[in-house]
């Protein structure tokens, strides 16, 4: 199987029928290809990425005019062969020669792995062994067609998490939050086309070989698997400063090679009946060890505000809720990092775009080290402030948003529901072990689920609304102070009602009367703080001296 010259790459037409095409039809003008339809949402995700790479390396516009031509004109399926088709050989998925995303080694030895071990979720060798596979069990996928195989080895490889000694984490460590620049089908006034989403992600050429420290750029170092495999046996690692800028999308830190012992059957993945399944692979640690990169199309963070170590964020228990709006959409302090493509979108193209609207897809794994908690992935709205200062605006009300529904659940809601529930306060959480704090996890968690997501859209209204302000040149202080009073009150009544829900909701005569009383009370008084409210710029802040101050009068008293 061929990846560029074989049809394996799964869509929805505008028609709403799906069908496998080849990478140079995504811009087919009969019947057009709307959007990714693989059976996994994670295969969507790399299948993106994968598009996107391949765009990036081999068609990247050379200025700002080429791109925005192709944008709404895209190039004809035809166009796109002259660019894909020389690289065939590249991308062979089975032969004797290099193979796709795999290591170069033909006669390499290893571990035979069940092809289920490619799925990132699939149970690792310790929990086989401890016959631990209680939720997902081993077995569930026993043969999967060439193409599925395709998608299943581009994942692992793009999001490879910890597995194992020598076992290696992709170039952004396992599960990378990754966040493109689509269209708002919603408000778009032109058909929808995958390809603009994905032409929208990639850089001018300019830009992305701008730190290329190679003088080729060749496919001999775009591809890891066209040369010697680059093994990290001695903890040798592969930094952006020795190789080409493409291999960001294109790291193979886990060494495999598929098994093509195939049988006919039905795949496991995509139920089509195929002449080929594959049921093996083989894997051997010490692949390479990526160190160093920025990768593209994902945002990160450094620990501290003078640290030249910049390490990719990941997802998190709980979802990509609007928590993460500002780590994806807006550098708003020095710590943190918005993928370069969303940066290179807000400062140079979102202005020449103006009568169009976007999100940022967001999405990527929740691992636990090697296991995958969830896959996440959201929409959020990019909102179009050209002017700086009027974005830094946007950053500061933004934040005073976040950082108040975050002390009402964490601070106030969480602690109400704790003393309610098991009677605990504050103090006597302090006095807890790890394992009985662990046992209050699952229940901090369903909570904030409920918060976050019941707030979300007042949230977005509240900043879309503050954006409005300042777009059209009003006084923007006056329609701050609106926002927030009115998010004050979306978050006292939401935590109110939340406690309400949850606190009080079993039977009455087994509830402890006073404990409910005492936490509701402590919760509401919270809520109209000035300390709370001064959070939203409604109350000066609390004095910080005031506390010491009273505790000298008890003192003296």
């Amino acid at each position: 199987m061929n990846l560029m010259n074989d049809p394996w790459i799964p869509v929805r037409c505008a028609d709403g029928h799906t069908r496998r095409i080849r990478p140079h039809e995504l811009t087919a003008t009969d019947n057009p290809v709307v959007a990714l339809d693989a059976p996994r949402p994670d295969f969507n995700g790399a299948l993106a990425q994968f598009l996107i790479g391949l765009l990036q390396t081999v068609c990247a516009p050379v200025d700002e005019e080429q791109w925005e031509d192709w944008l709404w004109s895209p190039p004809a399926p035809e166009t796109l062969a002259q660019h894909f088709t020389p690289l065939a050989p590249c991308f062979q998925l089975d032969g004797d020669g290099p193979r796709f995303m795999q290591d170069f080694d033909i006669k390499m030895a290893g571990n035979k792995k069940p092809i289920e071990a490619l799925l990132i979720e699939a149970p690792g060798d310790k929990t086989l062994k401890e016959n631990a596979d209680h939720f997902i069990k081993s077995g569930m996928v026993k043969a999967v067609c060439p193409a599925c195989t395709a998608m299943a080895l581009f994942t692992l490889q793009t999001n490879a998490p910890s597995g194992g000694q020598g076992n290696r984490t992709s170039l952004r460590g396992g599960g990378p939050l990754t966040t493109l620049v689509v269209f708002d089908a919603r408000t778009f006034r032109e058909p929808a086309l995958l390809w603009r989403d994905l032409w929208l992600n990639v850089l001018l050429k300019k830009e992305f070989l701008a730190k290329n420290p190679l003088k080729t750029d060749e496919p001999s170092v775009w591809f890891p698997w066209l040369s010697p495999t680059r093994t990290s046996e001695k903890d040798q690692k592969v930094t952006s400063a020795d190789a080409h800028p493409a291999v960001a999308y294109w790291a193979t830190p886990r060494r495999i090679r598929l098994d093509f012992t195939t049988i006919r059957g039905t795949c496991d993945v995509c139920g089509t009946a195929v002449e080929e399944l594959l049921q093996y692979y083989t894997s051997l640690n010490f692949g390479a060890n990526y160190v160093d990169w920025e990768h593209p199309l994902s945002p990160y963070y450094s620990k501290t505000p003078n640290s030249t170590e910049w390490i990719p964020q990941h997802p998190q228990p709980g979802g990509l809720n609007y928590r993460y709006w500002m780590s994806c959409i807006l550098n708003h302090k020095q710590t943190e990092r918005i993928a370069k493509i969303v940066w290179v979108f807000q400062e140079q193209r979102q202005n020449l775009l103006s009568d169009s609207q976007f999100l940022a897809w967001a999405f990527g794994y929740d691992m636990e080290n090697m296991k995958a908690r969830c896959w996440y992935e959201t929409r959020l709205p990019m909102i179009d402030l050209s002017d700086n200062l009027k974005r830094q605006l946007l950053a500061d009300f933004a934040k005073n948003l976040i950082d108040s529904a975050t002390e009402a659940i964490e601070f106030y809601l969480a602690s109400a529901i704790r003393v309610a529930w098991f009677g605990l306060t504050q103090d006597k959480i302090k006095k807890l072990n790890k394992d009985q704090r662990n046992k209050l996890k699952p229940y901090n968690a369903f909570i904030d689920l409920v918060f976050w997501s019941t707030t979300e859209k007042p949230f977005y209204e509240q900043l879309c609304k503050f954006a409005d302000a300042l777009h059209a040149g009003q006084d923007w202080r006056e329609i701050q102070k609106l926002c927030a009073q009115e998010w004050h009150r979306i978050l006292r009544q939401q935590a109110l009602t939340l406690f309400d829900q949850l606190a009080m909701a079993g039977e009455w005569e087994y509830e402890n009367s006073k404990r409910l009383a005492d936490a509701y009370n402590a919760l509401r008084w919270g809520l109209d703080s000035n300390s709370f409210k001064s959070k939203l710029g409604l109350a000066p802040p609390p004095d910080p001296d005031s506390k010491s101050r009273k505790g000298q009068k008890r003192k003296k008293s």
